[in-house]
């Protein structure tokens, strides 16, 4: 079973270096649910979901909703990313390297 560890290093990178969601000084995210985009990710990417097979799927689609629910906003590059981790398309080493790359650029972006 694949492990979901570099995905969860990179949404810890992300966010300890600011590029998380605001939060109160409870922990809550300081934004509404009406704020955020529904989590229809797969409705969003058809394309990136349609060489997984069923148990892929279920696997990307939690790994995502459960960062989502941290606050998490998925894009494009880190589902099409996840999604070939999972299908065997990019080794582990590949990811990470993909998400230090794409954090970098969006940290840079910020300022």
């Amino acid at each position: 079973m694949l492990q979901t560890d570099a995905f969860a290093a990179y949404v810890f990178f992300m966010l300890s270096a600011g590029l998380g969601p605001k939060r109160s000084s409870h922990g809550r995210t300081m934004e509404t649910m009406t704020e955020r985009k529904p989590f229809d990710i797969e409705t969003r990417w058809p394309d990136v979901f349609a060489p997984l097979s069923a148990e892929q799927r279920t696997i990307v689609v939690q790994t995502l909703a459960n960062q989502w629910l941290e606050g998490w906003e998925p894009n494009r590059g880190d589902v099409a990313d996840l999604a070939d981790l999972v299908r065997g398309a990019l080794t582990e080493a590949e990811y990470d390297a993909r998400a230090r790359a794409r954090a970098k650029q969006q940290a840079a972006a910020r300022g």
